[in-house]
Formats: structure tokens, sequence, C-alpha cells
């Protein structure tokens, strides 16, 4: 959902849900406001047929990110776990905070 003036607001029945469509919602204004912004503006963008977008609905709904692990993962939950991964090796390599850097070097395997 769109907020005017206020911002996005995704629901989910999980965190990783929720994340999973906050994602992709702002991805695609990101990509609504490039494509207005390129010459002719939104009048000069192809609009995707109906059974393509049902497509992309369905792959985007599904868990593991489309790709075929039926029901090993719910929806948003391998790609939070990307960003936890992210995060996490972000702390560990970060030099600017010192004390996180060194627990990290402590307690986990990331190295």
């Amino acid at each position: 959902m769109i907020l005017r003036n206020h911002g996005l607001v995704a629901l989910g029945k999980t965190v990783e849900e929720a994340l999973h469509y906050l994602f992709n919602l702002v991805a695609a204004c990101e990509i609504q406001v490039l494509a207005a912004n390129a010459g002719g503006g939104l009048d000069k963008v192809n609009i995707l047929s109906r059974s393509v977008q049902e497509q992309v609905f369905r792959t985007v709904t599904q868990g593991g990110g489309g790709v075929s692990i039926a029901g090993r993962w719910g929806v948003g939950e391998l790609e939070f776990e990307s960003y936890v991964r992210r995060l996490h090796h972000q702390v560990c390599n970060s030099y600017y905070n010192m004390t996180l850097h060194l627990y990290c070097l402590l307690t986990c395997q990331c190295r």
C-alpha cells in the first residue's frame, strides 16, 4: 500500500513475508520513476501482457524467490536469510566499530 505523503506499508503473515513485499514494492516504485524520467515518459513504456503479469505474480508470491525448492522456504524467507547474512558480514567486516568487530571474530564462523 502506498500512503500519500507518508510512504509505503507492507503486511505479511511473517516478518519475512512483509519485508519481501516491501522490498519488491520499493523496487517497483524505483523502476517506475526511472521509466518516467527516461525520454518520453510513461507513455512510451511497454506494459506487460496480463498473462506475463500473472506469471510474475505467481513467482513473487511463492517461497524461495521463484527457485524450484517446493515447500522448503516460505514467502520471503530465503531473501530474509540472505539479508541477515549480508548484515552479519557487514558488521563482522566493519572496522568502524571495533567492539562489534572483535565480538564477531570471537563468536562467529564467518572467517
